[in-house]
């Protein structure tokens, strides 16, 4: 497992970001952490037993995808409209 963040003054979020993956198939959830950092917000990616190279570059190229539609576009929806992660 690793979580990472982007720059808070990236124009997009890591939950623009978890929604734009979910889109494509990927379930990379966002969210905030515990006590005391609650200003922090994350994506969290579990690489279980059985996730292949094939499936990594997938993953990575998704991601480049995304986050440069992002940066080219920003977000398509407001924090509001934006479908929230549900395990």
């Amino acid at each position: 497992m690793f979580a990472f963040t982007v720059d808070p003054n990236a124009g997009y979020s890591v939950y623009d970001i978890s929604d734009a993956l979910r889109r494509r198939g990927w379930q990379v959830p966002a969210y905030t952490l515990c006590a005391n950092l609650e200003s922090v917000s994350v994506l969290r990616i579990v690489v279980r037993n059985g996730f292949s190279r094939d499936l990594a570059d997938l993953l990575i190229d998704d991601l480049k995808r995304e986050v440069g539609l992002l940066r080219h576009h920003g977000p398509a929806q407001s924090p509001a409209e934006r479908e929230h992660f549900h395990h």
